[in-house]
């Protein structure tokens, strides 16, 4: 399986995975329910990670081994590659800007990349820290996490770092999303945090001990979903704080990631 990405993100792969928890972005949709399409890399043990709709209609991906960003047409025709300056920079996450470019994250390098849809890529300094997940801002900024996840940084689309936000000893902030209240949410791996665009964060304590909590994404219903690695259960938590837990059927589910399906489900992916 060294050479298969099943759309998640620590699988030591070459080819991308298409399921019915991507076809929302992808815009077609599966004949059968958890049908999977695949789709092999040009660029041989990539290991592709983040990926997200582009503003050109395209999906664009980042190649964490690779040092590329792909993107890739809803067909499935891989459209281009392109290299990023910096080596070894072991990017992580990408998406959609305010701007009309794609915005990632380079852990390896300390630095945050914009590419154009035309391929042209900038990079900008983090702010002396590593960053991993990074998303848009209902504030039109960039918004991401780093240094393993000890703070949350807010960047504009001039590349300027407008402030970093250092989160309490031991709270390691991971993905990072926009609520439907206005406000940033992110997965902290035993709570589940909120940070307002002025940068005031309150963090939520989920009931299992030792959740591992580390994906997170807005739901159809205005709240916010999130998968418990080690506490086998899909977690649901409100804008005003309250949590929902529900158990996995399967023992050791060991569920990552999760995403709003476009029939109004949440669907979760399993390492």
């Amino acid at each position: 399986m060294r050479n298969r990405i099943f759309a998640k993100r620590k699988q030591r792969a070459c080819a991308l995975l298409v399921s019915s928890a991507l076809f929302a972005a992808l815009g077609a949709a599966p004949a059968i329910a958890g049908n999977i399409v695949q789709y092999t890399a040009p660029t041989s043990s990539s290991v592709p990670y983040g990926i997200t709709s582009g503003p050109d209609g395209n999906i664009w991906f980042v190649e964490y081994v690779g040092n590329k960003i792909g993107m890739i047409a809803t067909n499935g025709v891989f459209l281009n590659e392109f290299p990023i300056p910096t080596t070894l920079s072991l990017t992580t996450s990408i998406t959609s800007g305010p701007d009309g470019n794609l915005w990632f994250t380079e852990y390896g390098s300390g630095k945050i990349g914009k590419i154009t849809t035309a391929g042209a890529i900038t990079e900008y300094s983090a702010g002396g820290i590593k960053p991993y997940w990074i998303t848009t801002g209902p504030d039109g900024n960039l918004w991401y996490s780093g240094d393993h996840g000890y703070s949350i940084v807010k960047m504009n689309t001039s590349g300027a770092i407008l402030a970093i936000y250092p989160l309490p000893s031991g709270t390691a902030a991971y993905q990072i999303v926009s609520g439907s209240d206005g406000n940033l949410w992110f997965a902290a791996i035993n709570s589940i945090g909120m940070i307002t665009p002025a940068g005031v964060y309150t963090l939520y304590p989920v009931p299992t001990v030792d959740a591992l909590i580390q994906e997170i994404a807005p739901g159809h219903d205005g709240n916010l979903w999130f998968t418990e690695y080690s506490g086998n259960k899909i977690g649901k938590i409100t804008t005003a704080g309250l949590i929902t837990e529900y158990p996995l059927p399967t023992t050791h589910g060991d569920s990552e990631g999760i995403s709003s399906g476009s029939d109004g489900n949440m669907v979760r992916r399993d390492r």
